[in-house]
């Protein structure tokens, strides 16, 4: 049987590494795909600041986000202690899924610098505590937000390539960013091979009809791959996500909160925002009970084909308020469903 134990190797707060222990007979290797990175954990609380914005619920704030917070940011304090020239020292850590063990990768000092100032400010009934608050202050010396900066110039270049997606593989206005993708967006498919991939992705006919041309120009591009090849039924892990592009979007739109910059809020965070909401609001549907429901898309790579996934109501909640002034007018009740 396997044991887990959580410990601390410094005898710090938070759990660091989980040690696996089966009997002598087999041994588990460590997983280095799912290694250590806690930037997912200051996008979630950087969501839940949204959330508070957006409800004004003090009593979340200070009752239950603030603890959260002040352990995670004691967690990364305590973490890394390593200093150069006064800057953190964000090692080892591994870069979401593709990068293990490297040294201040991006995407955890973006969650940083983007995260932090606004977890200080939650709250409103209650004051930090100073030796708190210096504890912050150590962790924005990790200021590299000028990395960000291909890596979204590189997403709004996709914008034609995510929009032609989005017809194409949903038969849907907006943009539509695959969970995985080529450095200059997704695969345009001639039309005759768009219909039919989309027949597949959408369950009006199985994989094994696809013509040999279909799969030859599919079987490249990672997504496209998993749907002419799919795992269980007609999905695969990252089939049918629809939520990526919105992450993308917040993401694009936190950094113009850091920086200010309103030149790079209109080039980047407005149309990325304004194609991923667009996206979502043709893919929903109005069922029998009046609301607006989504179907057949994936929590991720956790639970597949699923109606209403948490994960797509957690996309449309945070992007809709965030690009609603540059939305075009339609009716009054397609916005205020998504808001509810």
């Amino acid at each position: 049987m396997i044991r887990v134990d959580v410990f601390d190797e410094r005898k710090t707060r938070g759990p660091l590494t989980i040690r696996l222990e089966e009997d002598a007979a087999s041994t588990l290797t460590e997983s280095q795909y799912n290694g250590e990175n806690p930037a997912g954990a200051l996008w979630v609380l950087a969501l839940l600041c949204d959330m508070v914005d957006l409800s004004g619920d003090d009593k979340f704030a200070d009752g239950t986000l603030r603890t959260l917070a002040t352990d995670l940011v004691e967690f990364v304090r305590l973490r890394y202690p390593q200093r150069e020239q006064g800057r953190m020292v964000i090692a080892p850590c591994n870069a979401g899924e593709t990068w293990q063990g490297v040294r201040d990768p991006a995407e955890m000092v973006c969650a940083l610098r983007l995260a932090l100032p606004r977890l200080i400010a939650v709250g409103r009934n209650q004051r930090w505590d100073r030796a708190l608050i210096a504890g912050w202050e150590e962790l924005l010396a990790a200021d590299a937000i000028d990395l960000t900066a291909p890596y979204f110039n590189m997403y709004v270049r996709q914008l034609p390539n995510c929009e032609r997606a989005a017809q194409q593989r949903w038969g849907v206005s907006g943009a539509y960013f695959p969970e995985t993708t080529a450095f200059d967006g997704p695969t345009v498919l001639p039309d005759d091979t768009a219909i039919e991939f989309q027949d597949v992705l959408l369950g009006r006919k199985p994989h094994t009809a696809l013509s040999p041309r279909a799969k030859s120009l599919c079987q490249f591009d990672s997504r496209l791959r998993v749907v002419i090849e799919p795992h269980k039924g007609r999905f695969s892990w990252i089939s049918h996500v629809a939520s990526s592009g919105s992450e993308l979007a917040i993401q694009a739109w936190w950094r113009y909160r850091y920086t200010g910059d309103r030149a790079r809020l209109r080039t980047h965070a407005c149309p990325l925002l304004r194609g991923t909401v667009e996206f979502y609001r043709h893919l929903v549907k109005q069922e029998a009970d009046g609301r607006y429901h989504l179907t057949g898309t994936h929590a991720h790579e956790d639970f597949w084909g699923v109606g209403d996934s948490i994960m797509d109501l957690a996309a449309i909640r945070g992007t809709v308020p965030l690009a609603m002034p540059s939305l075009p007018v339609e009716p009054r009740g397609v916005t205020s469903s998504f808001t509810r």
